[in-house]
């Protein structure tokens, strides 16, 4: 889905390899974005309530995607956090502070998106600014 110049997509789709999603029980949850070639960098290893980060390709359907073989995926940030010490929309704010989402791409690996895991993530999504 296309707004503001991101793609929003379910986390149903992510292709980052080895990611366990949280416990719907706990605070611990992920977040992932696509910067786009912008240059963009999101500054989320020093911020408290960021528990880890780690970058892969999310939004395709390639099995085992590399930077060499990456079919249709994107080059995305996928990131642990404390839901009970930041939100998700702190780190959309964080996302849209990092770089310029209307900067066109020219290839689909550098696109920008904002991938989500939940309903909820889904309609913050959607509703931010």
């Amino acid at each position: 889905i296309f707004l503001k110049g991101l793609f929003i997509i379910s986390i149903a789709v992510l292709a980052i390899l080895g990611i366990v999603l949280p416990s719907s029980a706990s605070s611990r949850a992920t977040a992932t974005f696509a910067l786009g070639d912008s240059g963009g960098q999101m500054p989320v290893g020093i911020i408290r309530g960021v528990l880890s980060t780690r970058v892969g390709y999310a939004g395709g359907d390639t099995e085992d995607p590399t930077y060499h073989n990456l079919g249709n995926h994107i080059e995305s940030i996928q990131i642990d956090y404390d839901s009970q010490v930041i939100s998700f929309k702190k780190l959309l704010s964080i996302f849209a502070e990092s770089h310029d989402s209307t900067r066109v791409s020219f290839a689909r690996q550098y696109m920008s998106a904002i991938f989500y895991s939940d309903e909820k993530q889904r309609e913050e999504a959607f509703a931010w600014k």
